[in-house]
């Protein structure tokens, strides 16, 4: 399978902006800004509006997080209509054009409802727009299920765009709810948006991957089952590390406090582990070689950005007071490489794995 070149550099360009996305979430986080605005729906061109009227830090950052959603979610649905639309089957290109239709459709439409509702209550959520989305969502990864199971070219790549594009409206609707519902569920919600945020940097990471020339060369398959193991083993309890670090940036939750710094050395051994073996004289090696250095060097540097932000962080008045710019960089960086810290090990464990994958 190869893709045009325009395609391959779209796919890498998704993944730049959703990079950017996340870098302006963190400072979301990290100034405590994510109510800098309360309205919620926000139509893009409200919120380039709204800074200008009020020029405060909180509003500039808050709002530029918003737009770099609205950005990050049309080059997503761009790639998922371009990937399906390379399908051979005439019937397959319209269905997944008339669902990626019915499921952007619905959302505004439950939004707008959301927004005209008389007060702020889960109850508004439960609007035919949003039933109509929910409905259009189920009925593409069924259709993503059946491709990723299917013998022709392109389909993984379809399957995994197919959960990107369904991950990134879920993902704008976790981060709308934080600030609809913040006197009910805003925090809970911060963790889950913060989270999912990694799933979704990992799916369009690797589908710049899968879209590449030298992917789709299906060559190289043989890999060390070892290797394969280990990969995957680092993956998983990278997922599982950070999923502690957003209770303990969000919640300061008293077991996440323990479990996040004990699980980086887990996730450090492993890494190392598998980048040593990589040394071995064993099947496919030298291929997974280089990636799995890479992982090591950003969880070394990963962890030197942890002990600083914990150190900084038993200060009561640095937890709960204003954020410095020192604080905030330290504090940034160490969230931004742990997405490069989770993005890796994925694609380090899928490549390891590409001959079953394919």
């Amino acid at each position: 399978m190869t893709y045009p070149r325009w395609l391959r550099i779209w796919s890498t360009l998704t993944a730049l902006a959703t990079f950017g996305l996340i870098a302006v979430g963190t400072l979301v986080t990290t100034f405590r800004v994510g109510m800098a605005d309360p309205v919620w729906p926000t139509a893009p061109w409200h919120l380039l509006i709204v800074p200008f009227a009020e020029p405060s830090a909180g509003y500039l950052i808050e709002h530029t997080h918003r737009i770099a959603g609205y950005l990050g979610g049309t080059f997503v649905l761009v790639l998922t209509v371009a990937l399906w639309w390379s399908t051979l089957a005439l019937w397959k290109r319209f269905a997944a054009l008339l669902l990626v239709l019915a499921v952007a459709a619905g959302t505004a439409i439950g939004m707008r409802l959301v927004k005209t509702a008389e007060q702020r209550s889960i109850e508004a959520l439960f609007n035919p727009g949003f039933g109509l989305a929910g409905a259009a969502a189920l009925a593409f990864l069924s259709m993503a299920w059946m491709e990723a199971g299917c013998r022709m070219a392109g389909g993984k790549q379809r399957a995994l765009v197919t959960i990107a594009f369904i991950g990134i409206v879920l993902q704008g609707m976790l981060g709308g709810l934080r600030v609809y519902l913040n006197e009910l569920k805003g925090p809970e919600f911060a963790v889950i948006h913060g989270v999912f945020a990694q799933i979704m940097f990992a799916a369009v990471a690797l589908l710049a991957l899968m879209t590449s020339t030298k992917w789709n060369a299906l060559t190289d398959l043989a890999m060390d089952k070892t290797l394969r193991w280990l990969a995957a083993a680092t993956a998983t309890l990278a997922f599982v590390q950070i999923i502690f670090g957003g209770l303990l940036r969000h919640l300061y939750h008293p077991l996440a406090l323990r479990l996040h710094p004990l699980l980086a050395f887990g996730v450090l051994l492993l890494a190392a582990w598998t980048a040593a073996w990589s040394f071995r004289d064993v099947e496919g090696a030298g291929l997974v070689r280089r990636k799995a250095i890479a992982l090591l060097g950003l969880i070394l540097i990963q962890a030197a950005l942890g002990v600083e932000a914990w150190l900084r962080l038993a200060d009561p008045a640095a937890r709960y007071g204003a954020v410095g710019i020192t604080d905030a960089a330290i504090r940034s960086l160490h969230v931004l490489l742990g997405f490069g810290v989770l993005s890796t090990a994925v694609l380090l464990a899928v490549r390891a794995w590409k001959g079953r994958l394919i």
